[in-house]
């Protein structure tokens, strides 16, 4: 269906893989335009409840193809280059405001708009090998994707300013120390590792994950009045439901058993 995306689906788990190996799964025109079309269809599967999102060949996704951003800025495109921005302002939208989790399974360099869409992710598994940057200042452009927003808020405003302003790609290791990834996996580890995190996941109520992620993503910049009184109806919702009462029934047997 799609040139530049695989989508799969394995027991309530959706895979959407970025599919231009020879360029590192960077995007060009043709494969911006299937960009938004294929998270929709990834995120709205009915079939799947968390969804791994994750890359072909060496690369997860290096942004924008530079040979691509050169015509744009030669023939000084104005219009597609903010197509473009807009397409993948999209994805960012469509990944914070989806019910499903999804996690970010970086098996190669994720750079530029990558590195944003993997920060957009709710978590994020990296490769030993891989790595990451904002590599936006180093071909004279400002940060997109949501970088401006996710990168301050996971590494601090400092650090956030010296991965933008230097443009520098940085390793798993270092990646982990700052906050932005929550485990560095072997490289043959990757995707098993992601899958089995997914598959954890896919067994809790789904509303109550619907309700978690909404809350977090509530939760910044809100005040602790806010935030106490989303906690109450959140709760209210999920005690209501048969989901809550089941899971608490099957904690009880299982407690007994052990």
């Amino acid at each position: 269906m799609y040139q530049y995306f695989q989508i799969e689906s394995h027991d309530k788990i959706g895979i959407l893989r970025f599919n231009r190996p020879d360029r590192l799964n960077a995007f060009d025109a043709a494969m911006s335009r299937e960009l938004p079309l294929a998270f929709h269809a990834v995120l709205n599967d009915d079939n799947s409840r968390v969804v791994v999102l994750t890359g072909n060949g060496r690369g997860f996704c290096a942004g924008a193809d530079v040979n691509f951003l050169q015509d744009l800025a030669a023939g000084k495109k104005l219009v597609d280059a903010e197509n473009l921005v807009i397409g993948g302002r999209q994805v960012i939208e469509m990944l914070r405001s989806s019910d499903k989790p999804v996690i970010a399974a970086i098996n190669g360099p994720a750079a530029g708009g990558g590195a944003g869409i993997a920060l957009a992710c709710d978590l994020r598994l990296m490769a030993q090998s891989a790595s990451i940057g904002f590599t936006f200042s180093r071909i004279g452009l400002h940060p997109d994707l949501g970088c401006m927003y996710f990168l301050p808020r996971l590494a601090g405003p400092a650090k956030a300013a010296e991965l933008f302003m230097t443009g520098e790609m940085i390793g798993a290791d270092e990646a982990f120390r700052i906050g932005l990834v929550n485990r560095i996996v072997p490289d043959a580890d990757l995707l098993p590792a992601a899958m089995a995190l997914a598959h954890t996941i896919s067994t809790r109520s789904a509303l109550a994950l619907r309700l978690i992620k909404k809350g977090l993503n509530q939760s910044i910049g809100e005040s602790m009045d806010k935030v106490l009184e989303y906690e109450v109806d959140a709760q209210k919702s999920c005690f209501a439901s048969a989901e809550a009462l089941a899971a608490i029934q099957q904690f009880l047997v299982s407690r007994r058993k052990g």
